[in-house]
């Protein structure tokens, strides 16, 4: 049972992180107003989706969510944040699509929005559990 609930709190992580990575790479690099900001919120979520999924990055982080199991709360965000930082640098020199001040510009603000997520996860999830961990414990009386 603690497994499916780290995976579901890894998935609203994610989920969560690639709005707000897409959300941010909008206000910062701007969009096309002819296309409405929905369609280009729609363009971005899924272009940073393609990034995670290519890179090896959900895979990684769904992994070390389901083992990682040190109470710290800031512990499992440092990780996550490295590893969007490891693949991002690998997509961007896979493609070499852009040049360093744009790599930094993504890398900077979705570093932070991975640490914010999964911090805000983790303090879901240690509740979570401690709210199971006290029903399951039988009253003494």
């Amino acid at each position: 049972m603690l497994i499916g609930k780290r995976l579901t709190v890894w998935l609203l992580e994610t989920l969560f992180a690639v709005f707000f990575i897409g959300l941010g790479c909008l206000l910062f690099a701007g969009y096309d107003k002819t296309r409405g900001i929905g369609r280009e919120l729609l363009f971005s979520i899924t272009w940073i989706g393609l990034f995670a999924f290519s890179t090896g990055y959900l895979f990684t982080t769904a992994v070390c969510r389901v083992i990682w199991r040190d109470l710290r709360p800031w512990s499992y965000p440092i990780i996550a944040t490295v590893l969007f930082l490891i693949h991002s640098q690998v997509f961007f020199v896979s493609f070499r699509s852009s040049s360093e001040p744009q790599e930094l510009s993504f890398q900077i603000p979705g570093g932070l929005t991975v640490f914010v997520c999964t911090y805000v996860g983790s303090y879901v999830l240690r509740r979570w559990v401690s709210a199971d961990n006290k029903l399951a414990v039988p009253d003494p009386r």
